[in-house]
């Protein structure tokens, strides 16, 4: 970011960082060279669609709230929940869900899909932004 920063140029980023990279991301905040960031999808949606993408029910199903000592981020949630489950269930992939949505057309039923537009279309106001004219 600096280098591309120091030429003047305007660049776009998606990324996931884990905890231990909230220092970097927070002095590239501070440094001016990033913006605010905030999840598009919610925790809730996510586990619907998690909970959906795999069938998962009754006591598989990954529970609306975290349980206490859960990681923060919810793909480390999902992915201690899943090492629990019997081996009848499927590993955990993280394309499943993506696929599942796309193909299953469930995402209008799913809770928070309208903030999570809302914040896609945002998104993508500010990166057409950062386009040449």
């Amino acid at each position: 970011m600096t280098l591309f920063g120091g030429n003047r140029l305007n660049v776009a980023i998606f990324t996931d960082y884990k905890p231990g990279d909230k220092t970097k991301v927070r002095d590239l905040r501070e440094s001016k060279l990033l913006q605010g960031t905030e999840d598009i999808v919610d925790r809730e949606m996510d586990v619907a669609l998690v909970n959906a993408a795999f069938e998962l029910k009754g006591k598989q199903a990954l529970p609306a709230t975290p349980k206490a000592g859960s990681p923060e981020r919810v793909v480390a949630e999902v992915e201690e929940h899943f090492r629990g489950l019997p081996d009848t269930v499927p590993e955990f992939d993280h394309y499943r869900p993506a696929a599942f949505l796309i193909e299953s057309g469930i995402g209008s039923t799913l809770p928070g899909v309208s903030e999570a537009l809302d914040r896609f279309e945002t998104l993508f106001v500010e990166v057409n932004k950062l386009l040449p004219a």
